[in-house]
């Protein structure tokens, strides 16, 4: 899902390779984030992700 929005919003342009730029929803997911920051490595979302996502309900598939 990430990754989904990542590309809808286009936060992958004008920015260094491997970074995505940063806008609130994206910010929830990192966490630390330095005063002026406009980007963060793409990897550094996704290794934090579960760190700072807010608890509530596991959606599992029963049948494909």
């Amino acid at each position: 899902l990430v990754g989904e929005y990542v590309a809808e919003n286009e936060l992958e342009t004008e920015v260094k390779r491997g970074c995505v730029k940063l806008d609130p929803f994206i910010a929830n997911f990192v966490g630390d984030i330095k005063p002026g920051q406009l980007e963060v490595k793409k990897e550094y979302i996704y290794k934090n992700l579960e760190v700072n996502l807010i608890k509530c309900q596991l959606v599992s598939v029963l049948d494909e």
